[in-house]
């Protein structure tokens, strides 16, 4: 049996698809944000996450995840 497939390309269903660079620097001439504007913006949004982890605001979302080493036993990041 043959199963059902989507046989068009995303483009042909959506047209062009574009990457997050080109999103970003479309939507940042679209609404006249300049370079200094992102980069404060994202200050801020690091400084807030780093505040909200040490603030222990995503103690229920964030693991540790063990890395396995060549040598010696795993370390958690």
């Amino acid at each position: 049996m043959v199963r059902a497939r989507e046989t068009i390309s995303p483009e042909e269903r959506f047209g062009y698809i574009s990457g997050m660079v080109e999103t970003a620097e479309n939507l940042a001439k679209q609404y006249e944000i300049t370079r200094q504007e992102q980069d404060e913006y994202a200050l801020r949004s690091h400084q807030r996450a780093v505040a909200a982890v040490e603030a222990g605001k995503f103690d229920q979302e964030i693991i540790g995840v063990p890395i396995p080493q060549r040598r010696g036993d795993p370390v958690d990041l």
